[in-house]
């Protein structure tokens, strides 16, 4: 029996199949939100290609880290071109890790493969190391991958972390790390933010073509995201997002009883696009995502995401005090956000401004 591509297709793909090309608009969208949306639908063929781009991303992904998490370094070595550079935006001076480097790039195959092994070798057993979630965009020119880093590997605690990975032809050529180091334990936050100052380090400074790790409509698709985030106004950006949205943002971990910062993104989810609208509403004016300038994008049409460099309030933060890093990673249905996973150092903010963020929260129903 020949095989049936709509059979490996999710669920999402199928039962919106019946209404696209009608100009119907979404159950339960206001008029004006629905005019909001992008006024052309995705065929069927369209999303069976975005399907399958989305398949291929995941399961490359996968293949990376459960290398990694196995301690195969032979295949998880195999994935990286010989050019590779390796970054970590939170700590920028990579002397903190083992292998005895300094400065903010791992430049080369020779170099990236002695920290791998020194890492390795520090973890010690297979199984322990990284657990692998998600992992949207393309497999052939940029990617975004979601991992949860498990306690007493890089640091005392485990947390939760976003890879970029750059891609030529599938290689990848440019890796950078992501991550909140409030989920740290107390004498790994004491020893990165020293007497409590928020750290400052040299700051990663590889500047990729986005042109070559994202394709024209995903470029588009930030630039307008952006804009809207930019606008101020919550209504314009939540017609990004489709009615079930999933939005993971580190601020959520400030409410109370969530749990605290627990792995695996406990704590800081959001489901549904009144209950995001409703957070953009109450915070978008002091986060730091929200007045951003983009400085990379990469992935297509299904997704992949954009890494930043925060304006207005945060100017002045961050690792050498000229705007706080972070990454937004998206995952697409069409020309819209069906999950956005935000990722900073909520600690590169100072303690008046987090503070501020859990007194909106605490006057807000989102403080649950």
């Amino acid at each position: 029996m020949a095989h049936n591509p709509l059979s490996t297709i999710d669920r999402r793909v199928f039962l919106s199949s019946a209404t696209l090309g009608t100009g119907v608009t979404l159950l339960g969208q206001s008029a004006s939100s629905a005019a909001l949306v992008p006024a052309s639908q995705p065929s069927v063929h369209s999303l069976i290609l975005q399907e399958k781009d989305r398949q291929d991303a995941e399961a490359q992904g996968t293949s990376l880290y459960v290398a990694l998490d196995r301690l195969d370094e032979t295949s998880f070595l195999s994935h990286f071109a010989d050019d590779v550079v390796s970054e970590d935006a939170v700590v920028g001076d990579l002397s903190v890790f083992p292998g005895g480097f300094s400065g903010c790039e791992i430049t080369g195959m020779t170099d990236f493969r002695t920290l791998t092994t020194a890492i390795q070798e520090h973890v010690g057993t297979p199984g322990s190391f990284v657990k692998h979630l998600s992992t949207v965009g393309s497999a052939k020119i940029g990617s975004i991958s979601e991992l949860t880093y498990l306690p007493k590997t890089f640091y005392g605690s485990g947390f939760d972390n976003l890879t970029v990975n750059d891609r030529i032809d599938g290689k990848i050529v440019r890796r950078i790390d992501y991550y909140d180091t409030a989920q740290l334990t107390p004498q790994d936050v004491a020893f990165l933010h020293p007497g409590g100052v928020p750290r400052q380090s040299c700051t990663p400074s590889v500047e990729p073509d986005g042109r070559q790790h994202a394709t024209p409509d995903l470029l588009r698709f930030v630039s307008r995201f952006n804009r809207a985030l930019s606008s101020g106004s919550t209504e314009r950006i939540a017609s990004f997002f489709t009615e079930d949205v999933l939005l993971i943002h580190p601020l959520l971990r400030l409410r109370r009883n969530v749990g605290g910062f627990g792995l695996f993104n406990q704590g800081n989810r959001l489901r549904g696009r009144r209950a995001v609208e409703h957070f953009l509403r109450a915070l978008l004016p002091v986060l730091p995502d929200g007045t951003a300038e983009v400085r990379h994008v990469l992935g297509n049409s299904t997704g992949g995401g954009y890494e930043w460099r925060a304006t207005g309030a945060y100017a002045h933060q961050g690792l050498s005090r000229d705007g706080i890093l972070g990454v937004t990673s998206l995952s697409l249905f069409g020309e819209q956000i069906q999950k956005i996973s935000v990722l900073f150092d909520t600690l590169q903010m100072t303690a008046d401004q987090r503070q501020n963020v859990q007194t909106i929260l605490r006057d807000s129903d989102l403080d649950l």
